[in-house]
């Protein structure tokens, strides 16, 4: 499973009334304790800081224990590193975990790699994928890296690495070019992508890890481009020297239609017995006219797993257009009844990404019954995690682990932010607890109710897109291993980042009480419609309103300069937005809130739409309110750079909440509408502010009312002075 932004496309691997609200019911409801961090401030972590320009350190994570000393190590890829005089032919670093780690400053990034893995060849892209197993049965886990796009028999084939674990490790970097790897694996077709995808399975049911290796556009007899999947059954004579082609594999599996993708995600676990069952997922599989929704794939597991396969025993289907259901998979048992349950992420990267969503199916759904054929219907699943913050886009991966030691596991999202041009947003994992996955919820990212929440550093980091658990430090308890793989450094952009953050059996974060969730969340519409209202702008605005109309261009100036959309009207009626034509409920008021410069639309999204019926987060609509009322004008960055100074005093200026640091990118202008709105009694003052919450009625209804107060009380001091 694999995606890149298109300046790095190598080789494609994707693409109201205020009172009427209804909650559906099976929504988590009630009061409840969640948490919310960033990773910059997370109080003890590692960052590991990608060393070349755009070599996306972070791209694939995978965590084992490579030099035998029992604390778990972590092997990270970077892709599109550039070494030894090629070009992209990747590199894949190992950091050895070790005990008694000091942190200064509660942050440590003096971590340098104790071992290197470097591509052969220019365009390899080594690291894309990783797993980790102890393939050769001697009891140190081995690592296993790919590099879809190497050359093999003059052809781009694809190939796949695998190392030994060593309890002595005898150099610090291995050039393939120059040194054999323990064992090396390779494509069948030119461009067939074969390692995009690795898994570590017990296929063969002998107790030893086998390798099983993903060629998503591989071609079959019957169907080009297809995908199939290779297993290599481990064992004590598995790491001998040559190199192993698909054609020589253990086992075959191929995909069932043209140009799915299969095996573009592969997951394992016990869902009938003791036998290792697979699932496989084909993420741009059709559905007769629906394009791309997707499917997955139960292969049943036997005693003697079959040398070819080509018919599942069951099969699972996206239901939205573009919906890409199967791009994550993962088979763990979440509702601690002894039976494993499937998990499947919907990841539509060309679709409504609105829709995106994780899902879980209990072992008991139909699914699991024999040449089955289930629509992934949303009210079929037991737990549904949707509704990411902003532009993240959720189900890049999926995770399951007893995090906090109660032997239930809990379910670890990504979500890297993703825009149509770039994201304002640096992306998110999300973290879902045992409380609760056994009553078949739905949980909200959005809506506040999974667990913890970790948001990443910068926007269009995307941060999230690749995980990993690991006990990094030896203490029992296991941490967290996020990728970053845009993020940029002072010298160059998109080196990458990974950060470690040590955890302790708890929740990441601060802990808030999510209460009143049936006050429902305010939209952009209803914001500077109410604004507008009860600030009377009409009115106190008039004259400059009036002459907005009569000069369009000049006064909307700024506005079209940074919009997207290409069919803007002024004449006769501006219409602004692809999403508010001149018939929307709002209509006026948007178009008024765009001339006094108080509103705009997501310029990250193609045509810059403004999502009026979408909900607002509380600095957002702070930041309206105040510029309405002309208490706090709003500045470009390089307009209050110069008004403090700096850009060290930017980064460090007061803030009268612990969540609203400056030193993270996007809360740059945050402090100056915070901290007007504590001086002033718009807001209280208490440690948290919950900037990036979404507001609520009542809130949004609070700081207004505030706001008028303030204001008044202004006219009668003015009025008493004179």
């Amino acid at each position: 499973m694999s995606i890149f932004k298109l300046k790095h496309w190598v080789n494609p691997v994707i693409g109201v009334s205020l009172l009427a609200f209804i909650l559906p019911s099976n929504v988590a409801l009630g009061d409840m304790t969640v948490y919310e961090s960033f990773a910059t401030k997370n109080a003890s972590r590692i960052e590991l800081i990608g060393e070349g320009a755009g070599e996306q350190l972070g791209a694939a994570i995978t965590t084992g224990d490579f030099n035998g000393d029992g604390i778990d190590d972590l092997a990270i890829g970077s892709p599109f590193s550039s070494v030894n005089r090629k070009e992209f032919n990747g590199k894949v670093s190992i950091f050895f975990g070790r005990k008694n780690i000091e942190f200064k400053k509660n942050v440590l990034t003096t971590f340098v790699p104790d071992v290197v893995f470097y591509g052969e060849s220019s365009g390899d892209q080594l690291g894309t994928s990783l797993t980790a197993g102890d393939f050769n049965n001697d009891g140190i886990e081995d690592l296993a890296m790919g590099a879809y796009n190497a050359y093999y028999r003059l052809k781009r084939a694809g190939k796949v690495y695998v190392v030994n674990g060593q309890l002595t490790w005898d150099r610090q970097s291995y050039d393939f070019l120059k040194t054999k790897p323990s064992a090396t694996f390779a494509g069948v077709d030119n461009g067939g992508g074969f390692g995009l995808t690795l898994s570590t399975v017990d296929i063969s049911n002998d107790n030893v890890d086998d390798l099983v290796i993903g060629s998503p556009f591989s071609s079959s007899k019957e169907f080009t481009r297809s995908g199939i999947v290779y297993a290599f059954f481990g064992g004590d004579t598995f790491m001998s020297t040559g190199v192993y082609s698909g054609d020589k594999a253990d086992s075959t599996i191929y995909g069932n239609d043209f140009n799915e993708r299969f095996g573009s995600s592969i997951a394992s676990g016990h869902i009938f017995g003791k036998n290792t069952d697979l699932v496989i997922g084909a993420y741009t599989a059709d559905d007769n006219d629906k394009n791309e929704t997707g499917k997955i794939y139960l292969y049943r597991g036997e005693k003697k797993f079959p040398e070819k396969s080509y018919s599942p025993y069951s099969t699972m289907v996206g239901v939205e257009e573009g919906e890409w259901f199967g791009f994550a998979v993962n088979v763990k048992d979440l509702n601690n009844d002894g039976e494993d349950d499937v998990l499947v992420s919907s990841f539509p990267y060309n679709g409504n990404r609105e829709t995106g969503k994780v899902s879980a199916f209990y072992n008991k759904s139909d699914f699991f019954k024999k040449d089955s054929v289930v629509y992934a219907e949303e009210k079929l699943a037991d737990v549904v995690i949707k509704e990411p913050r902003g532009q993240a886009l959720i189900g890049a991966n999926i995770l399951t682990d007893d995090f906090n030691g109660n032997k239930i596991n809990e379910i670890i999202v990504g979500a890297p932010g993703i825009g149509d041009l770039e994201s304002d947003n640096a992306g998110d994992v999300y973290m879902v607890f045992d409380e609760g996955i056994n009553k078949n919820v739905i949980y909200s990212a959005d809506g506040e109710s999974v667990t913890s929440t970790i948001h990443g550093e910068n926007p269009d980091d995307w941060f999230g897109f690749a995980v990993g658990i690991l006990d990094f430090n030896g203490d029992g308890s296991k941490d967290l291993a996020i990728g970053s793989r845009y993020s940029d450094n002072k010298q160059a952009s998109d080196n990458g980042k990974v950060f470690i953050l040590m955890g302790d059996g708890a929740p990441y974060g601060v802990s808030k009480t999510v209460v009143d969730l049936d006050d429902r969340k305010i939209n952009r519409g209803e914001v500077i419609h109410e604004v507008i209202e009860k600030l009377d702008l009409k009115t106190k605005k008039a004259d400059l309103i009036e002459s907005c109309y009569q000069y369009k261009e000049f006064c909307l100036f700024n506005f079209m300069a940074i919009s997207l959309y290409n069919d803007i009207k002024l004449d006769p009626e501006p219409i602004l937005y692809p999403d508010v034509p001149v018939t929307h409920k709002y209509y006026e008021d948007i178009v008024i809130g765009t001339m006094l410069g108080l509103v705009n639309g997501m310029t990250t999204e193609k045509d810059t739409p403004f999502h009026p019926e979408r909900s607002i987060s509380r600095i957002n609509a702070l930041k309206i309110i105040l510029g309405a009322a002309d208490l706090v004008r709003s500045k470009y960055r390089f307009e209050l750079i110069k008004e403090l100074g700096s850009s060290e005093k930017l980064i460090n200026q007061p803030s009268s909440f612990e969540d609203i640091d400056p030193k993270i990118f996007a809360m740059w202008w945050y402090p100056r509408y915070a901290n007007f709105a504590v001086e002033h009694g718009i807001i209280e003052k208490t440690n948290l502010f919950r900037p990036n919450d979404k507001i609520t009625i009542k809130e949004f209804n609070s700081m207004l009312d505030k706001t008028l107060e303030y204001l008044n009380s202004q006219s009668q001091d003015e009025e008493a002075q004179s």
